[in-house]
């Protein structure tokens, strides 16, 4: 029979292996989606894959998914929606079409098409092999990424030159606030919490600013709405700017 310290340290190093180790597992699995008119893509990629989305979504992947995203999304045949979603490294592409002549789209005819990639989708960019496989979806030809596809919208609800004060307003509003309606991109990882609110760095005529930010839209009338449930859970001091760079 062990001792009873011998049997105390072995406890606590199990313990220590199921319970203790949050440096060594920052994300268990890492998500992401983007909604751009009618088209919605959503990653999920499981497995630990070096803290991905622990952060949230960031300016910068934003603009890459718009990049690709928006002259998809305008080259999509009338009538026509495209749902992306992957797992790993399995693609489900459906494609839905509204009947013509019809008043509304309650009921579209689906096609479904599945494929893999040759690794897991962990970042906004576009594999290329989905590119031969939606061409083929919808037969046509898909433009290339824009080089500027336009705006970004967002909510600003602090600008400061204190980092500190920043991040503790920052992670108040994550913690309080509800989700935000119609926002463009997202990036989360589980079992992590969503970061909505984000703090970016922009420079002044009067020096730099530390700006708490919420949520990233494609169209201003995006952001207003958003903003609107912002002011009805008692947030009242944001407003709707560009994105800053």
């Amino acid at each position: 029979m062990r001792p009873p310290r011998t049997r105390l340290g072995l406890w606590l190093v199990g313990a220590w292996l199921v319970f203790g180790r949050p440096a060594l597992a920052l994300a268990d699995s890492h998500h992401w989606s983007g909604r751009l008119g009618r088209l919605d893509v959503s990653s999920q990629v499981l497995g630990f894959q070096e803290g991905a989305g622990v952060g949230g979504w960031t300016a910068e992947d934003a603009r890459q998914f718009l990049a690709w995203a928006r002259p998809l999304s305008d080259a999509l045949p009338p009538g026509v929606a495209l749902q992306i979603e992957a797992r790993d490294a399995d693609l489900v592409l459906v494609v839905k079409r509204c009947s013509r002549g019809a008043p509304t789209c309650s009921r579209p005819l689906k096609r479904t098409l599945r494929a893999s990639i040759a690794a897991p989708w962990i970042g906004p960019t576009m594999p290329e092999e989905l590119v031969a496989l939606i061409e083929k979806a919808l037969g046509i030809r898909l433009p290339a990424p824009a080089l500027a596809p336009g705006p970004i919208y967002t909510i600003q609800v602090l600008a400061t030159p204190d980092r500190q004060l920043a991040t503790e307003r920052a992670a108040r509003l994550n913690d309080t606030m509800p989700a935000l309606p119609a926002s463009m991109y997202t990036s989360t990882c589980a079992p992590c919490m969503s970061h909505e609110a984000q703090i970016v760095a922009e420079a002044g005529p009067w020096g730099d600013h530390h700006l708490v930010i919420l949520g990233n839209f494609a169209a201003a009338s995006d952001a207003a709405r958003a903003l609107a449930v912002l002011q009805a859970a008692g947030v009242p001091d944001g407003f709707v700017r560009e994105l800053p760079r």
